[in-house]
């Protein structure tokens, strides 16, 4: 055989043998997956599936694992806020919404969980004072009444009063249109 033949024949081989390799090692990188890949948002739905499955602990250990990607994310901050509320973590869940409300001072979530933290640790003034930005303009009706179960919790019974009458009037707005909605839907 001519040695150009036997230098083709190596080439051939070196090169499907390297085909070969690279394939193996992409596929075990795309397997294993390194942490790096893993994006923040995924590791938030971790987070949100353990929670819902009743661990708690283990979706703070992977919400902190998002946080540390973006420590800003005042959604991912709330959320661990309120596991750590689940644990009885009264203290650190309020570090976390205060950490939250300092990015975000008008996130009515943050609110509600600093307050209730607060409300835990038997820091009625402190509790009521975070409560008060709140907007019944600006928040849902199920955050109105919450907000609502907090003034009464805190033994607050004016403002109790108060932001119940705020949540039932947007329960009627709501209902009004719903059945506008309704009525406009049957034409």
């Amino acid at each position: 055989m001519p040695p150009t033949s036997n230098r083709r024949k190596r080439n051939v081989t070196a090169f499907v043998l390297l085909s070969i390799w690279l394939i193996a090692v992409i596929t075990v990188v795309l397997w294993r997956r390194p942490e790096f890949w893993v994006e923040p948002n995924q590791r938030f739905e971790r987070a949100e599936a353990l929670a819902k499955e009743g661990r708690p602990r283990e979706a703070i250990a992977a919400v902190d694992l998002a946080l540390a990607k973006e420590p800003g994310n005042v959604g991912y901050l709330v959320f661990k806020g309120y596991r750590q509320l689940d644990l009885g973590d009264n203290a650190g869940a309020q570090q976390t919404f205060s950490r939250a409300l300092a990015i975000d001072p008008s996130h009515a979530e943050a609110r509600l969980g600093s307050a209730s933290a607060l409300a835990q640790l038997d820091k009625r003034d402190e509790a009521l004072t975070t409560l008060q930005p709140l907007s019944p303009e600006t928040v849902s009706s199920a955050q109105l009444h919450r907000r609502s179960q907090l003034y009464s919790t805190l033994d607050a019974p004016q403002s109790a009063l108060a932001a119940y009458r705020a949540h039932s009037r947007a329960l009627s707005t709501q209902l009004t249109l719903a059945r506008g909605l309704t009525f406009a839907s049957a034409d």
